[in-house]
């Protein structure tokens, strides 16, 4: 945070913040590696390998059809990188005497990118890769926000006179690749 007295009527201040979060996560279609590990039954051993499909073992008694989460934890990558920057400025003017226009601007931007891999030993809910998969995905979003008021102030002996006029402009931009 940075706030200036640049003479005696004009003050500027700014606010940056940057954060740069990473994620990796071991996610199957909405239901993680814990949640699945929690529901398996123990009879289910992790290094079960099915020679005629060359997968591992899947428990027929699965609802969601799924791998042995020990598997799907050493077979998949699944792992978000996420930029943001938050960063606003101001500027503060007195023209006259109980006259000040002040102006505001600011944004906040954020970028994140998810790798994703399954292998092709792996079936989640009821499906196979063959091959494997892997995605990349990528979402941008940028609000940004820009306001200017004027302010008048007036002591009338006994009373204040406050007025107050202004407007403020908003705008996002969201884009996936």
């Amino acid at each position: 945070n940075l706030d200036q007295q640049i003479s005696k009527r004009i003050t500027a201040g700014a606010s940056l913040n940057f954060i740069r979060e990473g994620q990796n996560q071991a996610s199957t279609d909405g239901i993680n590696v814990v949640t699945r590990g929690l529901g398996t039954p123990p009879y289910m051993e992790p290094d079960w390998w099915d020679e005629t499909n060359g997968r591992w073992f899947i428990d027929p008694d699965d609802v969601y059809g799924s791998t042995n989460p020990v598997k799907l934890a050493e077979h998949m990558f699944d792992e978000t990188k996420t930029n943001r920057f938050i960063g606003n400025a101001y500027l503060d003017i007195e023209l006259l005497e109980g006259l000040k226009w002040r102006t505001t601007a600011g944004t906040d931007y954020s970028d994140a990118e998810r790798n994703l891999f399954y292998d092709e030993t792996l079936y989640l809910s009821n499906a196979t890769y063959p091959g494997g998969t892997a995605q990349i995905r990528s979402t941008s979003v940028n609000q940004m926000m820009g306001n200017s008021f004027l302010t008048y102030n007036k002591d009338l002996g006994g009373s204040t006179l406050n007025i107050v006029a202004g407007g403020e402009v908003a705008k996002m931009v969201r884009a996936t690749r």
